[in-house]
């Protein structure tokens, strides 16, 4: 055996992680001596737990997932995968969240890539996960190797050379398994008293922490992979009950205390609270790895750089609320709580905080170039060109990127939106791995509104006409007629066009929330429309995966 697939072999089999894994498939049974009788006194894992010993991001996670288990089920049981490993990579995938896309582009609830997508022929992103992973475990015959290759590809694991986040993501997801196993009546108690709110336009994390009357950290706490995001609308929200008290002891010195859960993973508490991981990780002697046990008391850094940004002091006047404190002071409240250790958000008249404005967006975002990629695609990712994109890393005209290349993207107003609604989901691994080779020219630059009148495009390399019909929910022959081109079907880099609206632009609608079991087939059916219309009339191109929450514009 290779030595680096012995080192890696050890890594995952070693006695420090045995209890993590369970991941072989079981051997035929063996006759041996009968077990012995448990005593009152040894581990129930059935028993109802305390909610405090529960993970509440894994609550929260556990309870949108609740809104797709009959298809998970329903497809392990099609494709012969272990129903609670299925689950657990959905958990730490996208935390049951549907309309997550990672920057490399892996989409839904398994993050699945584009091209992975297309060659499993399947209409939804919950089979397509569930089928790769099966043929993952056909093509290795153990679970664990086929979670390093669901997650770093199989030719790595074939050759031995995983990369260390890839044991990690194998733990992780080892972690939710095995909580899953031991614990899931507690928390499938507990999941089902919570509630799903659906993002409204307009929202954002405070004003839905007034609706909802749970204070703003909780609602972070309990939805960690949508923490750090900007919402969106028609995104499920997950939230307690009732407000919890339990969560977070404040330690002063700019430390608060935390006692880590059944389920807890250190990346989801140092995002949601935003503490520096390396800061957390040496003050509390963890190693560098995801998983955490039970009843550890973690004490987290909340001090930052001071010369990072000004800041500036308030006194509380009677009146007072964190939010329009935060509109006065160009702030988030998120950021005056975080701050201010305003955990219940109560303020004291007199009381003196300390106020730091949002750091400007950054001009430019940072992109590693993975296989198959090329300017061209990714100037239609990012919503910017070719020659701005060389312009940026002082490329000259040159064509020619490295896998591996840091690339500086030159944000358009509209990709910068895209870009602060999406950063990289909280698993490392998430945001960096692809079941197999990247598809090349997946665009990710937003299409414009369908209620547009018309817009103008400015053609960029690897345009054509078909492409940007479908991109603007038009045809070519609407867009030769509103740029008098005749039958010409050659458009030149850098030319302006007049984009048409959609046929569907002018026409009533009426707005859809899918519902479990819906495709887009049955609800143009049931509409009297067609599958293209609606595809068109939300900027779907082919697609045809849909989300349980999500809302279609649906043309009459």
């Amino acid at each position: 055996m290779h030595r680096s697939r012995i080192a890696w072999t050890t890594c995952l089999c070693g006695a420090a992680f045995a209890p993590l894994l369970l991941f072989t498939i079981p051997s035929p049974a063996v006759a041996g001596p009968p077990p012995a009788a448990q005593t009152d006194d040894s581990p129930q894992p059935d028993a109802l737990l305390p909610v405090d010993d529960l993970s509440p991001g894994l609550l929260g996670m556990y309870r949108k997932t609740m809104e797709i288990e009959d298809d998970i089920r329903r497809f392990t049981e099609q494709y012969g995968v272990d129903l609670d490993l299925a689950r657990a990579v959905c958990l730490h995938e996208s935390g049951g969240n549907g309309n997550l896309s990672s920057h490399a582009g892996a989409r839904g609830y398994f993050q699945v890539m584009p091209a992975t997508f297309r060659s499993l022929r399947v209409e939804t992103n919950i089979e397509a996960g569930i089928k790769y992973l099966s043929q993952m475990i056909r093509q290795f015959g153990r679970e664990d190797y086929a979670l390093g290759a669901y997650n770093a590809g199989p030719g790595r694991v074939r050759r031995g050379r995983p990369p260390l986040e890839t044991l990690q993501y194998i733990l992780a997801v080892g972690q939710y398994r095995n909580t899953l196993m031991l614990h899931e009546r507690s928390i499938r108690h507990y999941a089902s008293q919570m509630q799903l709110a659906t993002v409204r336009g307009g929202d954002d994390w405070w004003s839905l922490s007034r609706r909802l009357g749970i204070p703003l950290v909780q609602l972070r706490m309990h939805n960690p992979f949508l923490a750090t995001r900007a919402l969106r609308e028609g995104q499920l929200i997950a939230y307690p009950p009732a407000p919890r008290s339990d969560l977070l002891a404040p330690r002063g010195n700019g430390y608060v205390e935390y006692r880590t859960r059944h389920g807890d993973n250190i990346l989801h508490i140092a995002l949601v609270l935003e503490a520096d991981r390396d800061k957390f990780r040496e003050e509390n002697r963890l190693w560098r790895l995801q998983t955490l046990p039970a009843g550890q008391a973690l004490q987290i850094p909340l001090a930052r750089e001071r010369q990072r940004r000004a800041a500036t002091t308030y006194r509380v006047q009677a009146g007072d609320d964190v939010g329009a404190i935060a509109r006065r002071h160009n702030t988030s409240a998120w950021r005056i709580i975080r701050d201010n250790g305003l955990w219940d958000e109560r303020l004291t008249p007199g009381a003196t905080l300390r106020i730091e404005r949002e750091p400007p967006r950054p001009a430019h975002a940072t992109h590693r170039v993975r296989s198959g990629d090329t300017l061209g695609g990714l100037a239609r990712r990012y919503g910017t060109s070719v020659r701005a994109i060389q312009a940026a890393n002082n490329m000259g005209r040159n064509t020619v990127i490295s896998i591996g290349q840091r690339l500086r993207m030159p944000t358009s107003p509209a990709a910068e939106v895209a870009s602060n609604a999406e950063p990289p989901p909280p698993s490392a691994s998430a945001a960096e791995r692809a079941p197999e080779p990247r598809a090349s020219a997946v665009s990710a630059s937003p299409p414009p509104s369908p209620a547009a009148s018309a817009a103008t495009h400015r053609v960029v390399r690897g345009d054509n006409l078909t492409d940007l019909a479908r991109r603007y929910g038009t045809t070519v022959r609407a867009i030769q007629s509103a740029n008098d081109m005749g039958r010409r079907t050659t458009i030149q880099i850098g030319q302006s066009l007049r984009m048409p609206p959609s046929p569907s632009a002018s026409a009533a609608v009426v707005t859809h929330r899918v519902q479990r079991g819906d495709t887009l087939g049955k609800i143009a059916e049931r509409y009297g429309t067609s599958v293209r219309a609606i595809q068109a009339a939300n900027n779907m191109g082919r697609r045809t995966v849909i989300n349980v929450g999500q809302r279609l514009r649906i043309p009459n």
